[in-house]
Parts: C-alpha cells; structure tokens; sequence
C-alpha cells in the first residue's frame, strides 16, 4: 500500500462563554482552542483532493496548534441579563495538520457505539463551558426572542453539533461514514433546530443536546414518534 502526504495549515480565533472575571474567560477560550483547530483543519481536509485520484483512502492528523493571542473583554448585555460583571474571552491561533492519502479503500465497518459514546463526552464538555435556561419549547422561545442574551439556545446546540460533526474521525473518512442534514420542528418562536445523521448502513439518529445533555442521541424512528415529524433544514 501506497502512501502520499501533504501539509495544511491555517489559523482561527474563537470566543468564549461569558465568565465572572478576564482571567476565567481568557482560560476557558484557550481551553477550546484545541477542538476549535481540529473543526477548522477538518474543514480544509474536507475540501483537500489528493492529486492522485487513484489514492481514494483521505485521513489526516493535528501536527501543532499554536496560540497567538489572548483576551478579554467586558460585555454589557451579558453584564445586565446575569446582573454581575461578565466577560468573554477571545482566543487567537495557527494550526499545522498533515494530510495522508493512501491506494486503498477505507474499511466499511462503522463504530457507531464509539462515536455516541465521543459524542455524548463532547456535549458534556460543552455543556460546562455554556450558560443555558430550561430545555423544551419555553426556553427556545426566551433564548429566540431575546436573541441568546440568556444562554445557548437550540441554534447555538445545532450549529456546534455541525462543527463537532465536520471535524470527528466518523467523517474524516473518504467518503464520509454518515450523512449530515439539518432539520427542525415547529414554528417560530416555538420552533426547535436539531441535527440528523444517516449512516453508511442506513441508520438514522438526532442529534439533540438542548433537549437533553445526558441522552442527546436518538434513533430518528424513535424521535419522530415521541416529537412528531421533522421539517427538513433550519427555519431561521
């Protein structure tokens, strides 16, 4: 088997969560830095085609993540709605990943007890890093109607659960191991934005961490009978 790799780099700034003092802010934005550098690697890696179309097997590797800078600043909105001074930090940095292309096809088997089990620890990392209200319709329409002043709403849980999708190791494969598709029930305001994946052997599941960080994985079967029928892509 064959082998070919090729460098990709980049650079990205991420901003945390709103945090009581600079120092905690500024902490918790390097904190994601990390996963952040992998999201915008695996975007690139996305989009990389191996000059030799003959290498059909794409995986790609982290090499160096490097933090350029660190910051903080004070937000008034977020200062009023928690009645306490409050700061986000914003974190900035370059990353180096290299992409190896191989002459062989990649394994059809699918390890889909090990991506819930990655994904269930990802939501719950997340889950410490954010401020959110109640789950359910109520809360999605205070977080709608207030445009997020009061924590992550479903928006924010659907459009991180993408990015966390896009850079796992369950799509990095070529191709990818699951389809991604964005859907959503209701209407506005009470209207809820969640994420479904089909995988290669036709399983459906919804990804759902608003409704519930401790069970955020459904079978789609599942879901749609509890919930009700899905609308296909966001409503906002």
């Amino acid at each position: 088997m064959s082998t070919h790799t090729h460098q990709i780099s980049g650079s990205g700034t991420i901003n945390s969560a709103y945090y009581s003092s600079k120092a905690t802010a500024e902490a918790e934005a390097s904190a994601l830095v990390p996963g952040y550098a992998d999201v915008k690697a695996g975007l690139v890696f996305n989009g990389f085609v191996c000059p030799n179309l003959a290498f059909t097997d794409k995986s790609w590797r982290m090499d160096k993540v490097t933090i350029t800078s660190v910051t903080s600043s004070w937000s008034l909105l977020a200062s009023l709605t928690w009645f306490e001074l409050m700061y986000s930090g914003k974190a900035k940095f370059n990353w180096e990943a290299t992409i190896t292309c191989k002459n062989k096809e990649s394994s059809d088997e699918i390890d889909i007890e090990g991506f819930i089990r990655a994904f269930k620890a990802a939501v719950k990392a997340r889950s410490r890093l954010v401020k959110t209200i109640a789950n359910g319709s109520l809360g999605n329409t205070i977080t709608s109607i207030t445009f997020g002043w009061l924590g992550d709403g479903c928006v924010a849980w659907a459009l991180w659960v993408l990015n966390w999708l896009y850079g796992c190791d369950w799509y990095k494969t070529v191709p990818p191991l699951f389809e991604i598709r964005m859907g959503h029930l209701g209407s506005w305001p009470l209207v809820h934005q969640i994420i479904i994946i089909k995988f290669k052997n036709g399983e459906e599941y919804v990804l759902d961490p608003w409704r519930s960080k401790e069970n955020p994985v459904h079978r789609k079967s599942d879901y749609d009978k509890k919930y009700g029928p899905i609308k296909d892509g966001f409503s906002q």
